[in-house]
């Protein structure tokens, strides 16, 4: 298990200085990873901007844990179940009497 994480490092100066017969100690593996965390961002993230409807939605209901999303859903399926029901499902015919 110890293999997979990298060793205890103080300082980005101190990785040249480890030696180590350990494969995880190599010389280029710990250039790699120098130049790894170089190209981490560092400070505070850029805050996001929703630009798409679905972005908005997410930000504004989803992200909160809101419970009107179930509210919408319910909003848009039970009218839709309604329509499926009653003008599709076979008892209703615009120019026939249902017997």
């Amino acid at each position: 298990m110890p293999s997979i994480f990298p060793p205890s490092i103080s300082g980005l100066g101190q990785l040249g200085k480890l030696t180590s017969s350990y494969p995880q100690a190599h010389p280029t593996l710990f250039n790699r990873m120098k130049v790894f965390y170089k190209n981490i961002p560092k400070g505070q993230a850029q805050p996001f901007t929703p630009k798409t409807i679905w972005q908005r939605y997410h930000a504004r209901y989803i992200a909160t844990s809101s419970p009107k999303p179930l509210l919408h859903f319910l909003g848009v399926m039970v009218p839709t179940g309604y329509y499926i029901s009653y003008f599709k499902g076979g008892h209703y015919h615009p120019r026939f009497e249902f017997h």
